[in-house]
């Protein structure tokens, strides 16, 4: 018997080896006592590449080489304010990314006064002081900056280049 297996055994005390190294949760997951790439290949996407697609495997075509994983909770809220306060909440409790989603009206180019969507699953912005509310206090150097957009209208744009 090898050294591993010496310890393993006297670790578990004689107690069943499944009992005591599977952890069951209370979502239904069983946690397992070492993963390895093998145990899961049916489950990594094949034909998807870092970059591209859905973005399953990051937004960087290179891959997570040279920087490490981003951390990011999108915010929604409908205030610019309230959106920068909730997103620099996230940064201190450990988040790396400003990951704001723009509400429909400002995704789709609607002018608020008449937009029905506006607010409506996110942040609206439509003036350019709507923008700064929102980068307030961002330290651009620290942490990156995700703005959701379906469409890149040009208000946007001059937003983005404000950054």
């Amino acid at each position: 018997m090898n050294d591993g297996r010496l310890k393993l055994k006297k670790a578990l005390k004689g107690g069943d080896f499944h009992k005591k190294m599977f952890t069951p949760t209370y979502e239904g997951i069983t946690l397992q006592p070492i993963y390895t790439p093998a145990l899961h290949a049916e489950n990594i996407p094949k034909g998807v590449y870092p970059g591209a697609g859905q973005f399953l495997r990051g937004t960087i075509a290179s891959g997570y080489i040279k920087e490490s994983w981003g951390v990011s909770q999108y915010v929604d809220d409908s205030l610019p304010k309230d959106a920068n306060h909730a997103s620099l909440y996230e940064i201190v409790k450990g988040g790396t990314i400003h990951n704001i989603r723009l509400d429909e009206a400002t995704r789709h180019d609607q002018d608020v006064q008449v937009g029905a969507s506006v607010g409506v699953g996110g942040t609206s912005l439509s003036t350019m002081d709507d923008c700064s509310q929102l980068i307030e206090r961002f330290n651009f150097k620290e942490n990156l900056y995700i703005l959701k957009l379906v469409h890149l209208q040009p208000f946007c744009l001059v937003c983005y280049q404000q950054l």
